[in-house]
């Protein structure tokens, strides 16, 4: 499914040499996601259809922070991260239920961050009201989540997976993250003439976040600060019927991992109408 990557300095701005770590991590991530790929602040969001090949942002030069995504597109039309009413998504993973259709214009992404801005719209704790929506929301994500006053947030159901790590970066640090572990370590094992190009970055600790749990990336570092309850379990089955043959779509493809994690490693996805039963 999607990559999506952060970079968060500590007691410091976004600059050049950030730019091109994140430059890196969509690189690698476009490998295998090679539909859309984008950058988000909070208050500017670049979303460009096709693949990443390496494009420069220094628009984003002076960001408190920088997250990044790169989409295989499953469901939907909509390039990512996504903004909408002050709130700012990039997500990694299917939202199941009301998010998902094969066919729909709209991706379960955008769907969903429609759906949670106007549960949240006037509510003055953001992060309960964050805790309360996760609680109910099924399938399987890893998103980071920008407020509209500029807090980072980031959440992940079970089978999904981020790391963090915390660098040394000359005289203070630096918080990297992203879907893929290698994306990050990759960086620092390319050279110039001999010379690493991560220059005076070195890795301090790794850091695997639990699921179900809403952490906040700040220049304190990343700090759980509510844990919420997982979704009631999927007890609906599902009949296939087989209409023809071929390959499977992405779209399909990403289904059947998403039904394989609910239901268990003997399910087996066929091509065709689902049923309730």
């Amino acid at each position: 499914m999607c990559n999506i990557h952060l970079l968060k300095p500590i007691k410091r701005a976004i600059d050049a040499q950030d730019c091109e770590f994140m430059r890196y991590m969509l690189l690698e991530g476009a490998q295998n996601n090679k539909d859309d790929w984008g950058l988000s602040n909070g208050l500017i969001t670049r979303a460009e259809r096709g693949q990443y090949k390496g494009a420069r942002f220094p628009e984003f030069n002076g960001s408190p922070y920088l997250i990044g995504h790169n989409r295989l597109a499953t469901q939907g039309l909509t390039s990512q991260p996504v903004t909408l009413e002050g709130w700012t998504i990039a997500h990694n993973g299917i939202f199941s239920g009301d998010y998902s259709e094969a066919k729909a214009e709209k991706s379960d992404s955008l769907k969903w961050l429609e759906s949670f801005t106007a549960y949240a719209k006037g509510k003055k704790h953001s992060v309960k009201a964050l805790a309360k929506f996760l609680s109910k929301t099924t399938g399987s994500y890893s998103l980071f989540l920008i407020s509209p006053d500029g807090r980072l947030y980031y959440a992940k159901s079970d089978y999904t997976k981020m790391t963090f790590k915390l660098l040394r970066d000359g005289d203070s640090y630096l918080i990297a993250a992203s879907t893929d572990e290698e994306n990050i370590k990759g960086y620092f094992q390319k050279s110039l003439l001999g010379f690493p190009i991560a220059g005076r970055k070195h890795f301090i600790s790794t850091l695997k976040p639990d699921s179900f749990t809403i952490y906040e990336i700040s220049d304190a570092g990343v700090n759980p600060i509510k844990r919420y309850n997982a979704p009631a379990p999927i007890t609906t089955k599902y009949v296939s019927v087989f209409e023809n043959d071929g390959e499977l779509t992405d779209y399909e493809k990403a289904q059947a991992i998403q039904r394989k994690m609910l239901y268990g490693e003997g399910y087996q996805y066929m091509r065709g109408n689902l049923y309730d039963y």
